[in-house]
């Protein structure tokens, strides 16, 4: 599970069962029990995106494709609302994929984790699901992947993965 909340908050997590014979329920005292530092929050920094069609390069999207990248306050997945990013691959002109690229931001020099969840939003088409990928690229250019998840219509999955500096001496500690 995670938090945002501050070290040594306490509440009750309830977790309810539905669509059982019988509804079950039951809560839990829970007390955050270390807060971890946000490095970056990537919804405060500008982004630039595009499309690859299948088999293509990446470009900026000339607009026409219906393929679409921006911040959504109200993103529903499964019925639970998040704020966060949404993406639609082109679909007129030919299919393929949407790419969306930060500006460059120091990591920490030690190791730390990206965290996020993806999802197909409610109320599109039926869907097999989507692969969402995060890549990092280093200061000479080179891109890594660090996370891979599919993505499903009905429910929020969460996506990881490792991330710092890259250094000969800390190839083996980079996630």
């Amino acid at each position: 599970m995670f938090s945002n909340a501050p070290a040594g908050t306490e509440g009750i997590l309830t977790v309810a069962l539905e669509g059982l014979a019988q509804p079950f329920a039951t809560t839990f005292r829970v007390r955050r029990v270390e807060q971890q530092p946000l490095v970056a929050d990537l919804q405060d920094f500008h982004f630039a995106w595009g499309i690859a069609r299948r088999r293509g390069l990446e470009m900026p999207d000339p607009g026409d494709t219906r393929a679409t990248f921006y911040l959504d306050n109200e993103l529903a997945v499964g019925r639970v609302v998040k704020r966060g990013f949404f993406a639609n691959p082109p679909y007129i002109g030919g299919i393929g994929y949407t790419w969306a690229e930060t500006e460059l931001f120091d990591l920490p020099t030690d190791p730390c984790q990206f965290r996020a969840f993806v999802g197909i939003k409610d109320g599109g088409a039926p869907s097999d699901g989507v692969l969402f990928r995060v890549e990092v690229k280093d200061a000479r250019g080179v891109v890594r992947a660090i996370a891979e998840q599919m993505g499903y219509q009905g429910g929020w999955r969460p996506i990881s993965g490792g991330i710092c500096r890259r250094s000969p001496a800390r190839e083996s500690s980079c996630g």
